[in-house]
């Protein structure tokens, strides 16, 4: 009995696994649909999101040094 479980848990996980590999290939469209990413855009946020981590108010501080 522990065997024939065994071997029908090993076979849905396959199964599993099967259907699971097409639907992820089905969905590969050569990097195309990413909408509309704005690599600038994101970056930007990016910046944006550690100056107020850092609580950095003035961009002065932010800015690199110029000696």
């Amino acid at each position: 009995m522990k065997r024939m479980l065994r071997s029908l848990m090993l076979t849905v996980g396959l199964a599993t696994l099967v259907a699971g590999a097409g639907n992820v290939m089905a969905q590969d469209n050569g990097g195309a649909g990413r909408g509309n990413f704005d690599p600038a855009q994101f970056q930007q946020q990016l910046m944006d999101r550690f100056k107020e981590r850092l609580e950095m108010t003035n961009d002065d501080e932010w800015s690199p040094s110029r000696a």
